[in-house]
């Protein structure tokens, strides 16, 4: 079985060194007190910790497609690319707001999304990126105006990653598929 390379990050450009500050010292919890102001954190677990929404209305199948399709980057061909400046990350991250009007045709290592080969054994497997800051002139598919098709996203357009797909569902099953729990619950 082929799985795709997995790249977490690019070539660094020539930059000012940046300053890291150190651990702090300071506790990490503070003591309550009621003239103290409070800060409530809120996390969104789900594709991270939790593979699968059932609130939200994501089976853990769905959850996989998304999380695939998510570090499936896409190029931004001609006549599509939005403006914004190579250097500054953050303003292409701005521009790229209006990534959801492009209609992709190509990954971001330039092969076909619509590939004409029929053996997929013999197809180029186009990497999965997840680092921070994007590759030039790519986005996510997720990104794009398919972003409806990110649930069944290996069943589709992103059907060369299926095999990632199963090994991902693999090595997350905890349980057989047809286990249950001691009062008949069926897990995800």
């Amino acid at each position: 079985m082929r799985l795709p390379r997995i790249i977490s990050s690019l070539p660094a450009a020539p930059t000012a060194a940046a300053t890291i500050a150190g651990p702090s010292s300071a506790p990490l919890v503070a003591p309550a007190s009621p003239d103290r102001p409070h800060l409530v954190l809120h996390f969104d677990i789900n594709e991270t910790i939790l593979v699968g929404d059932e609130a939200g209305g994501d089976t853990r199948e769905d959850c996989l497609n998304k999380m695939i399709c998510k570090s499936a980057f896409v190029l931004m061909e001609d006549g599509q690319e939005v403006e914004g400046d190579e250097e500054q990350p953050n303003m292409r991250r701005r521009a790229l707001a209006h990534t959801k009007e492009l209609t992709p045709s190509r990954w971001w290592d330039g092969s076909p999304i619509q590939s004409e080969e029929s053996d997929s054994s013999e197809k180029t497997l186009p990497p999965l990126y997840t680092g921070w800051n994007w590759p030039p002139n790519s986005c996510p598919y997720y990104r794009t105006s398919f972003k409806k098709r990110a649930k069944n996203f290996t069943l589709n357009d992103g059907s060369t990653y299926r095999p990632l797909y199963h090994e991902l569902e693999k090595r997350i099953a905890f349980l057989p598929e047809d286990a249950k729990a001691p009062d008949g619950h069926v897990y995800p």
